[in-house]
């Protein structure tokens, strides 16, 4: 293993090398044809989405690519397969296009979290690869994903902090790179190559630390903007799904409490008194309202099992 090294070559002596690691995804998406799947890690408020806007904002002004918060900032797999396969006439993505998928763990339920971004990322594997798009994904860890799901990245940006002075993120880029023989996983960083003066021989360094400023104030409010309304209508969802959840433990709590008023009635007859010894914590007025249900369930099934039986019943009445 180690034959895949990442790299960027300035021949210009005056080349600026400060986002050399843009420089290597834009020539990797914009001349060698190949989609760009990246990971932005980091513990909550360590700047993941900030950073993520911010790349994206550098990116679309090296490569004057658009990018527009509304269209290319994602919450949702549904929102992003639609993006991805729209028909030519509605795109709103070009080839290069640059999108972040913000807090991607979010989505959907999270027991089956996992297998929907499975199959997800395997679409997009198979449907944007002729569109050539860069996606980042923030996280707050790799592991969120499973192994399958990670084998389909090809680096990871751990966002190591933020300096609130001068407004600047700092963040740790690795390309990945996976050995099904060892079953594992290889970090690589970025060789940058450059002309040094009064050299011939190409200068050679490390990108361990990228330093990126802050997005722009439009950016960061239209993003604001929206990740409330995701929030409030991920809240929504939650709500509901708990609310739901209690109804159907009501309804399962009224059946077993029917079941053992049942049994107490075979046992006991109408004795309120005694079967309210057993079940205290119910009411004589409720055991009443049991009873007199299930006494007129066993009066439909009786019907049902012999009705001329319950026709002569009704007559001689």
């Amino acid at each position: 293993m180690g034959f895949f090294s990442p790299k960027v070559i300035y021949r210009d002596l005056n080349a600026n090398r400060r986002n050399s690691f843009l420089r290597y995804v834009g020539h990797r998406v914009l001349k060698n044809n190949k989609n760009f799947l990246c990971a932005i890690t980091g513990a909550t408020g360590i700047g993941k989405s900030y950073s993520g806007l911010a790349i994206c904002e550098i990116y679309s002004e090296m490569f004057n690519i658009p990018f527009d918060v509304n269209i290319h900032c994602i919450t949702s797999l549904k929102e992003l397969l639609e993006l991805i396969t729209s028909k030519d006439l509605n795109k709103k993505i070009r080839v290069g296009s640059c999108l972040l998928f913000d807090e991607v763990q979010e989505e959907g339920n999270v027991r089956n979290w996992h297998s929907q971004t499975n199959k997800a990322l395997n679409s997009l594997v198979s449907t944007f690869r002729n569109q050539r798009l860069t996606i980042f994904f923030t996280l707050p860890n790799l592991n969120f994903l499973d192994k399958q799901a990670r084998q389909l990245f090809h680096c990871e940006i751990h966002a190591t902090g933020y300096d609130k002075v001068k407004k600047i993120s700092h963040l740790k880029p690795r390309f990945l790179e996976y050995s099904p023989k060892y079953d594992k996983f290889y970090y690589k960083r970025l060789i940058i190559k450059y002309k040094a003066k009064g050299k011939s021989v190409l200068n050679s360094t490390l990108l361990n630390i990228w330093n990126i400023p802050i997005a722009s104030e439009k950016t960061i409010q239209a993003y604001e903007l929206k990740k409330k309304k995701f929030s409030e209508d991920l809240n929504r969802r939650l709500l509901k799904q708990i609310t739901d959840r209690e109804k159907a433990e009501e309804r399962k709590s009224k059946v077993d409490e029917m079941q053992d008023i049942k049994r107490l009635y075979e046992k006991y007859g109408e004795d309120y008194l005694k079967i309210q010894e057993e079940m205290p914590g119910i009411s004589v007025f409720l055991i009443n309202k049991y009873i007199q249900f299930i006494k007129k369930s066993y009066k439909t099934r009786e019907s049902l099992e012999n009705p001329i039986k319950t026709i002569k019943n009704e007559k001689k009445a």
